[in-house]
């Protein structure tokens, strides 16, 4: 709440403004709320939680074992976007839909422009809108690598959404930074972390 309510452009960061009603489940409500603050619902040792995608510093760090596996792709070209639009309603425009839209110039080689458009109804301001999708469109041309990192119970104490690094000689990796997406326990009692690129840079409102 103190990271939505801090002033930025002259206005709270994230303000919800979002009809409720029956017609739609309580999981896609929650989902609806979440878009309007860069946040994502996620579930781990049995308790519910709301993370919020914003600045912070690495809380661990992991230099990658020879009898561990680490494995790194990058995002698919489908994934890079060079344009994105988040649409929500406008109270200055009769509440009708309408788009901020940021565009960026991406490496990929491809025959049209790439685009996604993302419904924000809980937004409605132009501000806030269109820092999101700046956003999303820089997070999708500047945090392309992604990683699934199984190591043993050392991990036991990191939650999804920390940020952590990693050396690793092999993938020539030294302090990469990451972010934890997703963490199960294997059947062999290691601990298997789903992890993207992270870049601090990104979150300069």
């Amino acid at each position: 709440a103190e990271h939505c309510d801090e002033t930025v452009d002259g206005q709270p960061r994230f303000t919800l403004n979002l009809v409720m009603d029956e017609r739609r489940s309580r999981m896609d409500l929650l989902a609806a709320m979440c878009l309007t603050c860069m946040a994502y619902p996620v579930y781990q040792d049995g308790k519910h939680g709301i993370k919020i995608e914003k600045f912070e510093t690495p809380v661990a760090h992991f230099d990658v074992e020879p009898d561990e596996e680490f494995e790194i792709w990058e995002s698919k070209p489908e994934e890079i976007f060079d344009r994105v639009k988040v649409l929500y309603i406008d109270p200055e425009y009769e509440s009708t839909r309408v788009g901020a839209q940021a565009e960026v110039t991406t490496n990929v080689l491809r025959d049209q422009i790439n685009t996604r458009d993302v419904e924000i109804l809980g937004i409605n301001n132009f501000k806030q809108a269109s820092r999101i999708s700046w956003f999303l469109a820089n997070q999708a041309n500047g945090c392309t690598t992604w990683a699934k990192y199984t190591t043993n119970r050392r991990a036991i104490k990191r939650t999804i959404g920390d940020i952590i690094t990693t050396t690793d000689p092999v993938w020539g990796l030294i302090n990469q930074q990451w972010r934890i997406m997703e963490m199960a326990e294997s059947q062999s009692g290691r601990i298997v972390m789903g992890l993207r690129e992270y870049n601090p840079a990104l979150y300069t409102d």
